[in-house]
């Protein structure tokens, strides 16, 4: 296996992603999105099985000491560092593979932003989260850490902008209530969709 060190756009573009696509939850915001992604990793990685309560306020609390950052930066620096983790765990004798990190500056991604509300664009983020977990899972916690997580909630969110965009071309309201693929499901006949 070989690793390399994500881009700065890269992860500026997840972090950029991540942020706009959880001001569309309709429930929830970025901080409390994000303190629901750290305490799923906190969980995972929980051995005592501590109270759900108790990691709940842990994680709080850690939100609450970074809250000097703009989230979509914090999740910029989560990322860039599980990256690097990575790449120590790999090549720990050859810190060139990592040194370039330091200079990594958060900026707003543009193309983020943009996939956030623009469906065609969602392949491209996909494929950026497939590739920086190609990078960054070779250190041993990589499954329990904050941003496994991370990306994982990336994933849910352009699964979920998938079905929404599914939704969307159904006329009506009433359609869109009666339509309920996981119970109504009927394959369709060979070649109808070639």
């Amino acid at each position: 296996m070989s690793a390399y060190l994500t881009s700065q756009d890269t992860i500026a573009a997840l972090s950029s992603y991540w942020f706009i696509s959880c001001l569309d939850r309709s429930m929830e915001q970025p901080e409390q999105c994000l303190q629901r992604v750290l305490f799923r990793a906190m969980k995972s990685a929980d051995k005592d099985n501590t109270d759900s309560d108790i990691l709940w306020s842990d994680a709080e609390a850690v939100l609450r000491y970074e809250q000097h950052l703009p989230l979509d930066e914090f999740v910029f620096i989560v990322l860039l560092k599980a990256n690097v983790e990575s790449l120590k765990a790999c090549y720990s004798d050859s810190p060139s593979m990592w040194e370039n990190a330091k200079d990594y500056k958060f900026k707003k991604s543009y193309f983020g932003r943009m996939a956030a509300t623009e469906f065609k664009n969602l392949g491209f983020i996909s494929s950026m989260c497939s590739g920086y977990s190609y990078q960054s899972c070779e250190h041993d916690d990589w499954e329990t850490s904050f941003a496994y997580h991370i990306i994982k909630d990336i994933k849910s969110k352009i699964l979920n902008a998938v079905e929404k965009n599914e939704f969307s071309k159904l006329k009506t309201v009433d359609e869109q209530v009666n339509v309920v693929p996981w119970a109504s499901f009927t394959e369709p006949a060979i070649g109808a969709l070639v």
